[in-house]
Formats: C-alpha cells, sequence, structure tokens
C-alpha cells in the first residue's frame, strides 16, 4: 500500500493560472550552477486564509515539504534548474506548475476551494467522530484540525504526545510486534490503516507525516487504532462508501475485560 501518492482532480482550478511557469532569474551562460532556497505560502483563493498542512512536493527530488500555521513552506536548497512542483490541500484543487529555479526568492500561491469536497469531508469526519460517541467501548477521536497545526512530526510522535501511546517492546504478557503502555501495563496493539490491519503497525505509523492524517479513532486506551489518511479521506467521502468498523473492536474489548477480571 501505498501511503504517499499523490492523487489530483480533474476539473477546472482556477488557481492553475498563477503558476504555469515560475521563473525565478536567470545565471550568466557557463555560470556554475547553485543551490538554491525557495520559500512560499499558499493561501485560500476565496478570502485569502493561509492554508495550513498543505503538500509541496517535487517528485523527481523526492520533496516534500507541508505548510506551517501561517501557510509557509521553505524547500531545501536544490540545484539551479527547472521542476515540476505540486501542490495540493484536502478540499482544494492540486496545482502542478512548471517551476525554474535560478535564485533565492519567494512564492504566493492561492488554491481555489471545492465546496462540494469540503462538504463531503466534513460529513464523512462527522460519521467518524460518531463511531467513538456510540462506541460500546472507550474511545476517542482526533481529528484534522489537530494534525493541520500539529508540528512534532510523524503519527506516532502524535499519538505518544495526545493519546499517551508510547511504543514498546512486546513482552510474555503481551505478546505479538506491537506494544504500548496501556492503563500502565504493556498491552498488544491493534493498528487499522485507511480500513485495512496494518502489517506493522505502530511501525507503520512512525513512516508516515502526521499532516497526511484526517482522522484517529483510538479505542480502550490504545488497544486498538483506528487511522484515516487524507488521501483515504476524499476517495471515501466523495464515494461516499460507508467505512468498514474494524471487526476485532468487540472481540478485543471481550479480551480485556476478561484480562482484568482474572487479575481481580
Amino acid at each position: 500500500m501505498n501511503l504517499h501518492k499523490t492523487m489530483f482532480r480533474k476539473g477546472l482550478i482556477a488557481a492553475a493560472m498563477l503558476l504555469p511557469s515560475i521563473v525565478l532569474a536567470a545565471p550568466a551562460a557557463g555560470q556554475r550552477a547553485e543551490r538554491v532556497i525557495v520559500r512560499g505560502q499558499l493561501l485560500d483563493r476565496a478570502d485569502g486564509h493561509p492554508l495550513t498542512a498543505a503538500r509541496v512536493a517535487i517528485p523527481t527530488r523526492n520533496v516534500a515539504v507541508y505548510t506551517d500555521s501561517s501557510g509557509g513552506f521553505v524547500l531545501p536548497p536544490m540545484p539551479a534548474g527547472t521542476y515540476d512542483v505540486e501542490m495540493e490541500r484536502l478540499g482544494y484543487h492540486a496545482i502542478r506548475a512548471n517551476l525554474t529555479l535560478e535564485k533565492d526568492d519567494s512564492v504566493v500561491v492561492r488554491l481555489a476551494p471545492e465546496p462540494l469536497a469540503l462538504e463531503e469531508l466534513k460529513v464523512f469526519g462527522n460519521s467518524l467522530l460518531t463511531r467513538t460517541e456510540r462506541s460500546t467501548v472507550s474511545a476517542r477521536s482526533f481529528d484534522a484540525r489537530m494534525f493541520d497545526t500539529y508540528s512534532g512530526g510523524n503519527t506516532l510522535a502524535f499519538l505518544g504526545d495526545y493519546a499517551g501511546i508510547h511504543a514498546m517492546p512486546c513482552t510474555a504478557t503481551a505478546p505479538g510486534s506491537n506494544c504500548a503502555t496501556i492503563r500502565g501495563l504493556p498491552e498488544s496493539v491493534g493498528v487499522w490503516i485507511d480500513g485495512q490491519p496494518s502489517m506493522f503497525g505502530l511501525e507503520e505509523l512512525r513512516t508516515i507525516p502526521a499532516q497526511e492524517i484526517f482522522h484517529i479513532n483510538v479505542y480502550m486506551g490504545g488497544a486498538l487504532v483506528e487511522v484515516i489518511t487524507r488521501e483515504y479521506a476524499r476517495e471515501e467521502a466523495h464515494h461516499r462508501i460507508k467505512h468498514p468498523l474494524p471487526p476485532f473492536i468487540t472481540m478485543r474489548a471481550v479480551q480485556l475485560q476478561g484480562r482484568i477480571q482474572s487479575q481481580q
């Protein structure tokens, strides 16, 4: 499963007219190519507010950065040249533009919102929240707004900071390959990503930037972690497919309850 692929919708992209080609001052002929740094800011085309957690990528350089709370981003130093740059934000029309880097400079880009997509995502997010509210086991939700502003790194780091889930080696009392401290005891952890069980569990979450996450539900203090990426949310919300419930939530709750009773 490719968790980091970039998808672009077809349609009218008014903001694309802003960036058919960006050229930043050419060097003299024969001059040695230097490494340049480009800073930028992504804004909402409709009202001008900054877009946080937007993705700016140059695939041919294997470069991807995310905008901060002010919509700002900084591309790492790269050799002067021409590159295809991709800019996207959940709920907005994506842009693919030709970017010529020839000196340090800055750009401002405005992405056009997709009102229908934003409404679909709101409905989908509410359905995920309702799932935890109606759960027969303890559950907590973390929505896209939290990931927009999180600057601590990857998804596993987010869970450590906000859900108290810290990966640890498994023990004889908590067999498996994914464990964390739950209620003060080591427990095996089930991790589901985009409706499917994760083969690598918590370690896979270490590889996913928090800005790529749309929603997380944590059940039973961390015994089960359900992760929804933004790419998956975009597709599920648009097609209105009912997101599957991890089938072993109830079974896992019974197992935990039986273990608690046996220890009393």
